[in-house]
């Protein structure tokens, strides 16, 4: 009874908090700061999203304006308008879309466009409710008309690397297409779904979480038939208020797996087995029983009794765990060389990826931090030879303990012998060089590339700490 009470609580409080969730995601996609990719599909072999707007507005419920134009490929930035494009302008706290229609009209085939802005285009329009909400529908709508085999990710920490790695496995016998970069909200999934080719095979789906809700609503779209958790951490502790309601947001996928589907969790925490259901094939993902033969700046190799000795051309310890959870689900549909399959790997950009500067060798990892993806690094960093430094920032939303987990990072690294170097109000409980601004800081740790070491260099996307790889890539020049 208490176990169905706080379940119902749950979804209570997802309902109540979900237009909050939903303006803030928006808002921070279109504030002036946003960094915009080109959201349109390669078009090249002809098999990419391409429906008369007759057939969208089928998949909306609606009807349409204008002539029955074709259409390939959606965008919602017109700076990446591409011909014969469907333009989705968005509406966010300091950029509205509908205002640049004079930019695109030239150069897209159509539009979805909100009742209340007028006056309405010059050219093909459906007129919709909200262009978001019409995303999201087209997207769903257009996925489950495919024969595609869905497979959804999560994770605290991991997500994005295991994605890499089954994508580089499942591509080595299927059609795959897997999120693009780390487009894993309310914005991006729709778009990664909308840019299947028509005859994919597989697609595989990350799925980020910041608030309540965040997952349950990601796995919606399409039937899952796996799904993973990588990891659960203490990351976005600010905005899920509790560790447990990270275990539960996480665990939302479950129920989107279709049936005898496998799930893939990890050994801890141990509070995810009350959310099993036995309705799939529940795999828990451990190291226990792997043998680590090598471990160096090449990758590792390591021996398990299901899938014999492997070579992982990645570093660290913790990719062998993402490469387990890729290989397990790549068994289940019919991957049998998996040698070939790792050769293959690509890896999202400024994740944790090893590059030469001057005499120096650079763990490239600035893409995001927490408490646990920083102490995996530092382990994978206790391999190398040599002097290490840790060049750090921020850990941020991490709530009100925010100060301990600095505090105890700080603590791990000195007891590594790993010397910080760091910035930002929070990284002064580090404990180590702290400085008041990113440029002092870099001019600081600039001469180090002249020394025989090894640098972790990692933060918060917020804190920007690709500029200090920029700033070494200039010297090196």
């Amino acid at each position: 009874m208490i176990q169905y009470l706080s379940v119902v609580i749950w979804h209570i409080f997802f309902i109540f908090t979900s237009i909050f969730i939903f303006e803030h995601e928006l808002t921070s996609l279109l504030s002036s700061d946003t960094v915009y990719t080109d959201n349109t599909v390669n078009t090249e072999g002809g098999l990419m999203f391409c429906e008369k707007l007759s057939r969208i507005a089928d998949f909306l419920d609606t009807s349409y304006y204008g002539k029955d134009v074709l259409v390939q490929s959606i965008a919602y930035d017109s700076r990446t308008i591409a011909k014969d494009n469907l333009y989705i302008p968005l509406i966010g706290k300091h950029a509205d879309g509908h205002d640049f229609i004079q930019n695109v009209e030239h150069i897209a085939s159509a539009t979805l466009w909100q009742k209340d802005h007028t006056p309405y285009p010059n050219i093909p329009y459906i007129l919709v409710d909200d262009t978001v909400l019409a995303l999201q529908t087209l997207a769903r709508r257009y996925a489950q008309s495919l024969s595609t085999t869905y497979i959804g990710i999560t994770g605290s920490n991991g997500k994005t690397s295991t994605k890499d790695i089954l994508l580089a496995l499942l591509s080595s016998k299927y059609k795959t297409q897997a999120t693009i970069g780390n487009q894993n909200n309310e914005l991006g999934l729709p778009m990664t779904l909308l840019n299947l080719d028509r005859d994919t095979e597989f697609s595989i789906l990350e799925m980020g979480l910041e608030y309540p809700g965040d997952i349950a609503f990601l796995a919606s779209f399409v039937p899952l038939s796996a799904g993973i958790i990588t990891s659960i951490g203490k990351a976005h502790l600010e905005t899920m208020r509790s560790y447990e309601n990270i275990i539960q947001g996480k665990c939302e996928i479950i129920p989107h797996i279709v049936d005898q589907g496998p799930f893939l969790y990890p050994s801890t925490p141990t509070q995810i087995e009350k959310y099993l259901s036995p309705r799939l094939k529940n795999i828990q993902v451990s190291l226990d029983d792997v043998e680590i033969i090598t471990m160096d700046q090449f990758g590792s190799t390591f021996k398990t009794p299901a899938f014999g000795s492997l070579h992982l051309p990645l570093i660290g310890k913790f990719q062998i765990q993402n490469a387990l959870n890729a290989l397990i689900i790549a068994k289940h549909f019919g991957i049998t060389d998996f040698q070939s399959g790792l050769n293959r790997i690509s890896l999202t950009a400024n994740r944790f990826h090893l590059e030469h500067y001057g005499n120096a060798k650079i763990l490239n990892d600035v893409y995001k931090s927490n408490p646990d993806s920083c102490l995996a690094a530092f382990d994978s960093l206790s391999t190398f030879f040599g002097k290490k430094y840790a060049i750090l920032s921020d850990m941020l939303d991490l709530g009100k303990d925010s100060i301990q987990f600095h505090r105890q990072i700080g603590h791990v690294a000195r007891q590594l012998g790993i010397e910080i170097f760091c910035y930002g109000t929070q990284s002064q409980a580090y404990q180590g060089r702290w400085f008041a601004n990113q440029d002092d800081l870099i001019k600081d740790v600039l001469p180090l590339l002249k020394e025989d070491c090894i640098i972790l260099v990692k933060g918060s996307r917020a804190m920007k700490m690709e500029r200090i790889i920029q700033a070494f890539q200039e010297v090196n020049l």
